[in-house]
Order: C-alpha cells, then structure tokens, then sequence
C-alpha cells in the first residue's frame, strides 16, 4: 500500500509510519525514489483542483512570458542588457529585505492564527512593507538625484523607472506567499495571468509605436504589479480571521512579538539572499564589466528562457510546497507530521530535479529554434548557451528546495556556509571565466557553482537528519 502524503487541510492518516529516511537519504537511485513519493501522494479532490489552477496560471504566465521575451529582444542586445541590469536590482531588494519578510511572515503565521492575533499579524506586514518600499523609493530618488547632471542624459530617468520597478515588484511578492499560505491559490493564479497580460500588452503597444525602450518597459512592469497587488492587498485582508478580544497592551505585545520573531527568523535569510543574488545574477554586472553591455544582453536573453522553463515553475512548486511543509513542522513534537513533512520535502526536490533535466535536454534539441525565434540574429547566434545555462540554474534551484528542510525546521543558519562559499565562488568563477572563456565560460561556470552548491546544502541536510534519527524524535524548535 503506498505512503499516502498529505497537503494543508487534509487530515493526517492515524496510522503510524516509521520514522523517514530524510531528504535524498536513500539507498535507492534518484528515479526509482521520485516515482515512489509521487505515486504515493493522495490529494483530495478540493487540493487537486487548487493545483490544476496552479498549473493553468503557471501555464498562462510561461505563454505571456515568452511573447514578452520577443517584445523586450526587440530592442536590441544592448538596450536589453541595460534593462537585465535594471531587473538584478529588484533581485537583490528582494533577496535582502522582502524575500527575508516572506519567509518570516510565512513561518509564523499559523501560531499567530492559534493565538488569534491573526488581523494584527497582517497589520504588522502591511506596515512593514509600507515602510521598507518608502525607504527604498527614497534612495532611488536620491540616486537619480546625483546622475540628474551625468554625461548620460538617460541615466537619471532610468534609475527612477528601475527604482519603481525594483521596490513594487521585490515588494508585493510577499503579498502573493501570504495569499497562497492562507488557501488563495485560485486567485493568486489568476492575478499571476492577469498581471503578465496588462505587462505584455503595454510592451506591445509602445513596440507599435516605436516607443518601447528600457525606461517605458521598466514603467509598464511597474503597472502591471501595481494593479496585481492592489487586488491582493483587499483579498489578503478578506482571507484572514478577526482577531480575539484583547485590551491595547495585549495587541501591542503581539505586534512586538511578531516584528522579533519575523526579524529573528529572516536575518539568516538575509545573508542567504546576498549570497544568492551573487550567485545568480552577479554575472551579468562581471560581463558588463569585464566584456560588453551588449553580452550582458545575451546572456540575460538565455537566462531569460531559463528561467521561464524552470524558475517560473519552481516558484509556484514552492508557494505549494512550501505552506505545506511549514504546517507539518511548525509543531516539532508530532513525529508523524513532521515525517510528512519530510516526505513532502523530498517530492519537492525531485520534481525540480526532473524539471531541471527536461529543460535541458529540451533546450538541446530545440534551443537553436526558439531562441531564433524569440529574438533575432545577434541572440540567436549563441543559441548554444541556452542548455548549458538551464542546467546551471536547476542545479542552483536544487539547492533551493533542499534548504525548505531547514527553513521548516527553523534552522535556516545551517545553510549560512554553503550559501557564502557558493556566493563567493560565483563571483571569482565567473569573472575568472570570463576573462579567459567569454560568455560561454560564464555559462559553464554556473555548473560548478550551482553543483558544489547543491552537494554543500544536501550535506547539511544528512547531518542535520542524522542528529534527529540519532536522538530518536524530533529536534527541539
């Protein structure tokens, strides 16, 4: 009989389990133990429907996605390193502020919900981000102040257009996780669609009349976030609970309760973020350093394409996963839920495993087509780079999804080691490859990097499984 898996809301089978194997901890081959857990995971009627509306927004916004990928190209390699330049700022807002917030929020919204401080938990996130995108707007206006008298006319307006894209879209992601956490999955997927369409159909009309370029691009993804996160931000406060009856020192313990322990649990994710952002979009900085704006905007067209194939899809397997594992593991002293817990995990690294492999092999064989016919001859002609940057981004992604283990466990500092030394190394790899090699030496350095990543976090997933089946129950939170 097989294992039967549950996801959140569905009651747990009474039947004891021996305690799991761990994450990857198998002696069987890496197929043979995705098929197993896969085959063995029962959803019920309400979650399998959740699910397909996940895969039909995952699905519309990867169509949207590449006819976006065609529009942007049309600017050109170096008008669209520029704007891969601008997006990486966005990324490192969210690597080290807001992504740092989700994670926190994510983690301890179901013991707040117990408490019955949910409504007041929420006021702290909307306050929180109020404050951070206000702070970091006020930067970018600094900056664009000091570049106003700059050779480059453009610069200061493209700061400014940056700046509105970084802080809206690094910002309102949180709002996304906390709607997919509270069961919101339908109209996250929808709002994912709609958001991506009001994108594209900007960026086509000013491709129409010849207006598209990094600055009106920059703006029109601002847009579209903006009138997302409106609808999620009148949803989230629809989706959670009124508080219980407290006096105005309770609610302000509660609020102070909830600011240590999001900023406790997210600082580590802080240092995760950095490294992450270096590892993953520092490249393209190295290449407009060391080479030209007009390599970055290649090499930026192929992690495009890859991130479109896995990183898009990795997201949405994480706003599924992610909840779910968090609900199993957030009460440690249920060794059956915590097996659970461990076992969603698991097929949750397997299917990126298998979504990595996919993307390669089929970047292979049709990568010289799409490429072609996404952009246009500068980018086609180093369509080959395309397999060889999907599988340095899945392996980064593998990576990923193993560190739910102790993010779930509330152990995240585990994973301080990995994520700087693989950081570190992207960075003196990549500038060394390209140096030496050129853009397809930046691409084969992703591979190094994203391996030694993911063999680093798996080890720290095996002791830290061993120091649990050591001591015979669950680690103490």
């Amino acid at each position: 009989m097989p294992v039967k898996i549950s996801v959140p809301d569905e009651p747990v089978s009474d039947r004891r389990r021996p305690w799991s194997p761990g994450v990857l901890a198998t002696t069987q081959s890496l197929v043979l133990t995705a098929f197993r857990e896969v085959a063995g995971t029962n959803l019920s009627r309400r979650h399998a429907s959740d699910l397909s509306w996940l895969v039909t927004g995952q699905a519309g916004a990867l169509v949207l996605g590449i006819v976006s990928i065609k529009l942007l190209t049309s600017m050109g390699t170096d008008a669209y390193g520029r704007y891969a330049l601008a997006l990486t700022v966005a990324a490192l807002l969210g690597a080290l502020v807001f992504g740092p917030a989700e994670q926190g929020f994510l983690r301890f919204y179901f013991p707040a919900a117990e408490r019955g401080t949910s409504r007041t938990y929420l006021g702290v996130l909307y306050r929180g981000l109020l404050v951070a995108m206000a702070a970091f707007g006020a930067l970018a206006s600094l900056a664009a102040a000091w570049a106003w008298g700059r050779p480059d006319a453009g610069l200061a307006p493209t700061i400014l257009a940056g700046g509105a894209f970084a802080v809206a879209s690094a910002g309102t992601t949180l709002l996304a996780g906390m709607l997919n956490l509270l069961g919101r999955r339908r109209l996250n997927a929808v709002l994912q669609v709609f958001e991506r369409a009001v994108v594209v159909l900007a960026l086509w009309s000013l491709a129409r009349r010849g207006q598209l370029s990094v600055i009106t691009a920059l703006l029109a993804g601002t847009g579209g976030v903006v009138v997302a996160a409106v609808v999620r931000t009148w949803s989230l406060r629809g989706a959670v609970a009124p508080d219980g009856p407290m006096d105005i020192a309770t609610r302000g313990a509660a609020r102070g309760e909830a600011v240590r322990s999001v900023a406790s649990f997210g600082a580590p994710f802080a240092v995760w973020g950095l490294a992450g952002w270096l590892q993953s979009n520092s490249e393209r900085w190295i290449i407009g350093a060391l080479l030209t704006t007009s390599g970055v905007g290649v090499y930026a067209m192929m992690l495009t394409v890859a991130n479109v194939l896995i990183a898009f899809p990795y997201g949405v397997l994480a706003q599924l996963f992610t909840p779910a594992a968090y609900r199993r593991l957030h009460d440690l002293g249920d060794r059956q839920r915590v097996d659970e817990g461990l076992r969603i995990i698991r097929v949750f690294v397997m299917v990126v495993v298998a979504l990595t492999a996919i993307s390669a092999f089929g970047t292979m064989v049709f990568g010289r087509m799409a490429v072609a016919w996404l952009s246009n001859p500068a980018f086609a002609a180093y369509w080959y780079l395309l397999p060889i940057v999907c599988v340095g981004t899945g392996l980064f992604y593998v990576g990923q999804a193993l560190c739910l283990l102790g993010a779930s466990l509330n152990t995240p500092r585990s994973y301080l080691t990995p994520k700087l030394v693989a950081g570190g190394l992207a960075v003196a790899s990549n500038a060394a490859a390209a140096w030496g090699f050129g853009l397809v030496g930046v691409a084969a350095a992703s591979w190094l990097v994203g391996g030694i990543y993911a063999v680093s976090v798996a080890r720290a997933n095996s002791r830290m499984l061993q120091r649990m089946t050591g001591a015979g129950a669950p680690p103490a939170s």
